[in-house]
């Protein structure tokens, strides 16, 4: 390998990995994983950066200046192009907070610690950020590249440096890091590590790894046959996880970066196979020649269209990838081939292209704190919002249980035990009104308050977040617990609130819990109400048509009545099954109020009824009502159909 040859198949394989995940950031339903084509990118990025170095260390001609100074003209000149095209329309489009987080952002991009930046900002999971409005999300790819090739070079110097020049030993040092980095990976249960950069270098290990083999003198010549087989096997690697249905941390990764090495190895030959053939097609390779500025390109355009609640049909779609095939293409050769060409000193493109658009960004980032309001997009009509996430039950009564705060003698259990129950409510004796449930729960404390209130009515809540409750479902606890509860409480009233779409989202085993709870509830002669979700506000975003830009749009910030029934028909079926069974159990429809005959809308009398909106890896959107908007419609509620408690 001591010349480099140029491989087109390699730029078709990149074609592959960023058609899929344009696809899937278009939300397009049947490329379910196309995330994954960013470890392709991984994978190939380490196969041909450790073939540069290995060569130019092989030729005694390495140098990490050099190295760095082909990195940054490689990177920077078309990353800000597209950071400053961004930033436009970040003053432009962006409410004040989410300006100020942008512009953190834009520091963090540039400084090439974005996957740092998300890792130690974004909140994953149940809670999680919406991570669809982040214009800059995507350039945690580029932090993971830039922060594993500060140290991968530096470890070949060194095995070089100590003449472990054998590329055996130096095949067991890189396999040694990827087994150990994939172990990291596969072990961790946090979403938040999708942006470390330790859990994530195996993907780049596999690639670096194949260099070395490769370039391994016992098997420099290729075969003289390559089997049909492993031609095959390699493709169905690289296609299935694209479609498969992944969670984070999985097999799946792993399974198309070996597809996509083995397709690498694969097609170094003078007799190409039919898939390599294919995969060297001129739009293939032109595709992937662009795949950066595609890459580059593509996420702004759809979080700003996220983020003004554009509904992405497929004309809109259409447009989107129109949009970024000009835009790469016109980036590729006016800004990133002649930027590789031209010939800069070290210094002057660290300078230009690093050191003063930092600087620069850092200036904006300190203007934007002093000035929140510089940008051209804000608030209009008396738009209130709250933008919190709901974490916690702080919001009524006079104690508030929370279910993992409060497990201090076993936090394993999950069980409510009356220990625990006592300890939390400081032994009180008596409560009114009990509200149990998961997040949702939480989001109609302040509406339950503007119910109990009037009435003298102390209360306390009793819940955690949705997969807490089915915790409690699983080991059988959740009967007990409610025992548990109205033992030590008392209540006159118990109230039952959830989300309850998401336990019949692929079954609806665990929303039976809710029957056999209501019965504990009910053998104690506890009059018992079960309160309807609230309608889910799908691709919608909390503040549309409450924004100067979204207000210009003349959006339609509500959704169909009938695809809210849809949503939730099963959960409401199982709750109306409770309810007939037993004369001392009653549903609230809140959605009599969120709701007309035909739309349901995302605010009430210019005031925003939603804090979130994140769609859940199982598919179903998560929205939760703020505080404001859960007591505005506790009142209007009580106002048209009297106080429930009452």
């Amino acid at each position: 390998m001591s010349n480099i040859k140029y491989r087109k198949d390699i730029d078709g394989l990149r074609a592959l990995a960023v058609i899929a995940v344009i696809l899937y950031h278009l939300d397009i339903s049947w490329i379910r994983a196309g995330f994954l084509g960013v470890d392709i990118f991984f994978v190939i990025s380490g196969f041909l950066i450790t073939s540069i170095i290995i060569r130019d260390l092989n030729n005694n001609c390495f140098s990490i200046k050099n190295f760095y100074l082909r990195r940054i003209k490689r990177i920077l000149p078309a990353l800000l192009i597209v950071l400053i095209t961004t930033t436009f329309f970040a003053w432009l489009i962006l409410l004040p907070e989410d300006l100020y987080s942008y512009a953190q952002s834009l520091v963090s991009a540039i400084a090439s610690f974005s996957n740092i930046f998300f890792f130690a900002t974004l909140k994953f999971g149940y809670f999680s950020s919406d991570s669809t409005i982040i214009p800059l999300l995507h350039t945690w790819s580029l932090g993971i590249e830039e922060q594993f090739y500060i140290f991968w070079p530096i470890i070949l110097i060194v095995a070089f440096k100590f003449n472990i020049k054998s590329n055996k030993q130096i095949f067991i040092i890189s396999s040694i890091l990827l087994i150990s980095s994939l172990i990291a990976f596969l072990s961790i249960k946090n979403q938040i590590f999708y942006y470390f950069p330790f859990t994530r270098a195996f993907e780049l290990l596999f690639g670096c790894s194949l260099a070395i083999l490769m370039n391994s003198s016992n098997i420099r010549s290729e075969p003289e046959k390559k089997s049909l087989f492993l031609n095959i096997l390699a493709l169905t690697l690289l296609i299935i996880p694209l479609f498969a249905d992944v969670h984070y941390a999985s097999l799946w990764p792993a399974i198309i970066c070996l597809g996509t090495t083995l397709f690498i190895y694969l097609g170094n030959s003078s007799q190409p196979s039919p898939i390599h053939k294919v995969f060297s097609y001129k739009i293939f390779v032109y595709t992937g020649l662009i795949s950066y500025s595609l890459y580059l390109w593509h996420w702004p355009i759809i979080a700003f269209i996220n983020y003004l609640s554009i509904e992405k049909t497929i004309l809109v779609d259409i447009i989107i990838i129109f949009l970024t095939f000009i835009l790469a293409t016109l980036t590729y050769h006016f800004i990133e081939k002649p930027f590789r060409q031209k010939k800069y000193s070290f210094n002057k493109a660290l300078s230009f292209l690093f050191i003063i658009p930092l600087i620069i960004a850092c200036i904006l980032l300190f203007i934007i704190s002093k000035y929140p309001k510089i940008g051209y997009n804000y608030a209009i009509s008396g738009y209130y919002t709250v933008r919190q996430a709901v974490t916690s039950y702080g919001y009524i009564g006079d104690y508030n249980f929370n279910i993992t705060n409060c497990r201090n003698s076993n936090p394993n259990s999950i069980n409510i035990n009356k220990t625990e129950i006592s300890n939390c409510i400081k032994n009180k004796k008596h409560f009114d009104v009990v509200l149990f449930g998961d997040s949702h729960a939480a989001a109609f404390t302040p509406m339950v308050s503007s119910w109990t209130k009037p009435l003298n009515l102390s209360t306390v809540s009793f819940g955690e977040s949705q997969d807490k409750i089915q915790d409690l479902i699983y080991k059988k606890d959740i009967e007990q617990s409610i025992q548990n509860i109205i033992d030590l409480t008392h209540p006159k009233i118990f109230i039952f609130a959830g989300w309850w779409s998401s336990y019949t989202k692929n079954t609806t085993d665990t929303i039976k819990y809710l029957n056999k709870a209501v019965k504990k509830v009910t053998e104690n002669n506890i009059p018992t109400l079960i309160i309807l979700d609230s309608a889910p506000i799908f691709d919608k975003k909390p503040n549309c048509g409450m924004t100067r830009i979204t207000s210009l749009l003349n959006q339609e910030c509500f959704n169909n009545l009938d695809l809210v029934k849809k949503d939730q028909k099963e959960s409401i079926k199982e709750i109306n099954n409770i309810a007939q069974k037993n004369s001392l159990v009653k549903t609230i429809d809140i959605n009599k109020i969120i709701c007309d005959d035909k739309k349901c809308y995302l605010s009430i009398d210019n005031k925003i009824l939603y804090s979130d909106n994140a769609k859940m890896t199982w598919g179903i959107y998560n929205s939760h009502l703020t505080n404001y908007g859960s007591m505005l419609v506790g009142k209007l509620y009580m106002e048209k159909y009297g106080n429930p408690l009452n």
